[in-house]
């Protein structure tokens, strides 16, 4: 059995292994990032990381939260 963090968007649910999850929390500092895709807001550094910050919702054309 996997432990997962589950999430809703819209009515839909999705869950997403709790190893893959590296933090959960209000996104701060997001970093333009110049041409990229509609759906790609910028990137936020966590931890001596970048990750980028992806609009799930647009990618799955459903309603923003």
């Amino acid at each position: 059995m996997t432990d997962c963090v589950i999430f809703s968007l819209g009515e839909t649910t999705f869950g997403i292994p709790i190893q893959q999850v590296g933090r959960i929390g209000k996104v701060e500092n997001i970093e333009g990032l110049p041409d990229s895709p509609d759906w790609i807001s910028g990137v936020v550094k966590y931890r001596d990381k970048i990750y980028p910050y992806i609009r799930l919702w647009e990618i799955l054309d459903i309603k923003a939260p």
